[in-house]
């Protein structure tokens, strides 16, 4: 909260710089990945995010951010078999 971002060229970088957002946005990123719900550029947006989220990221918070990247990976099959199945329930 008190936190002092440092201020850099890339918005993105000073962004991610910023622990408290980045926690923030990690949390978001959890709740799109249990809702089934999510659709597939919002799942492509949020891996995006969490990628460059651990390129800037303080290098604390970069494990928490890898594992969130491979929690993604291992979720991304089951959510193509249900994005799979709505297209398949759209059609009839």
């Amino acid at each position: 909260m008190g936190t002092k971002i440092q201020q850099t060229e890339d918005p993105i970088k000073t962004l991610f710089q910023n622990d408290e957002y980045s926690k923030a946005e990690l949390l978001r990123c959890r709740k799109v990945m249990g809702n089934k719900n999510t659709t597939e550029d919002q799942w492509y947006s949020m891996n995006q995010t969490v990628g460059f989220m651990f390129l800037y990221c303080s290098e604390e918070l970069q494990p928490v951010v890898l594992a969130i990247l491979n929690e993604i990976t291992m979720r991304e099959f089951y959510m193509h078999k249900i994005w799979r199945e709505q297209k398949e329930k759209a059609r009839t």
